[in-house]
């Protein structure tokens, strides 16, 4: 008997302890959708749980349909995370449908659409905002005190990590030599809070006001690049016409999604970001 004991410590300290849980939530399988939140939820509890996505890599995310078989795999998995306003609650719904034990936690409380879901990712506020909503729902399932702190100062972290882009989109249009920012999706209007002048020529007329004033400021090369959402057509008419008078595109990653070759270079979404900034930098200094 005493052998037996002294086999089962020894076991126990050779395999690390890797099956005593400190948690019912540590060890967990947790599904998410679209990438920034696959980025926050890994950097918020990455250490303590198996963290996928839904989506294939490099997939355009708004044309994926999930079969039965990958909701079934889904399903099992102990918490799902998603954006509830996309279609991704139906996801969600069909999830819980098949099992009613699952965990959910919707990062878009307190947030809202008002142009284009691309704003969800881009935007450093609502970034935050997502980021406080996961680290939320993750404390409404966990108990252990040693990872609630973990949780809290992965959190911190984040955060500062992300309220430098905030302050740093604040210092470039305060020092702007040039503040308008010519675009083509309305994504991009969040930019004005920081300062910057948003001409957008999204769905404008090329008789508008605001398709004549980007044409004159890309053939008088006050602006030089005109930014777009990187599944935006470049061969539509407008895009074209702008072009033909001088504009360059610079093509902002949408980051709802990762390619293989992204995730091969350890490119993430701090990556996308600061090209995002880095971008902003070369049209208004």
């Amino acid at each position: 008997m005493k052998k037996l004991i002294i086999l089962i410590i020894s076991i126990i300290f050779i395999t690390g302890c890797d099956f005593i849980k400190m948690d019912d939530f540590d060890g967990i399988d947790i599904y998410t959708t679209a990438y920034p939140i696959e980025y926050i939820t890994t950097r918020l509890y990455g250490d303590y749980s198996n963290i996928y996505s839904i989506y294939p890599d490099g997939i355009n995310i708004k044309e994926y349909t999930i079969t039965n078989k990958k909701t079934n795999e889904f399903s099992k998995a102990h918490l799902f995370i998603y954006n509830g306003l996309s279609s991704e609650k139906q996801i969600a719904a069909s999830l819980i449908n098949k099992n009613k034990k699952l965990n959910i936690i919707d990062v878009s409380r307190g947030l809202e659409i008002k142009n284009e879901d691309a704003e969800l990712w881009i935007s450093p506020s609502n970034c935050l905002m997502i980021a406080q909503n996961i680290k939320n729902g993750l404390k409404e399932y966990i108990n252990n005190t040693s990872i609630l702190e973990d949780i809290d100062n992965n959190y911190e972290e984040l955060k500062i990590d992300i309220s430098e882009f905030d302050a740093e989109l604040k210092l470039i249009a305060e020092n702007a030599g040039n503040k308008t920012l010519i675009v083509a999706n309305k994504a991009f209007n969040f930019l004005s809070k920081y300062g910057f002048e948003i001409i957008n020529v999204n769905d404008e007329d090329s008789s508008s006001t605001a398709f004549a004033r980007a044409k004159k400021a890309f053939s008088n090369k006050e602006n030089q690049y005109l930014f777009i959402i990187s599944d935006t057509d470049e061969n539509n008419e407008n895009i074209q016409t702008l072009i033909n008078n001088g504009a360059k595109i610079t093509r902002i990653n949408k980051m709802d999604n990762i390619s293989d070759e992204d995730r091969k270079n350890d490119n993430d979404y701090m990556t996308f970001m600061k090209d995002f900034i880095e971008a902003i930098k070369g049209e208004v200094y």
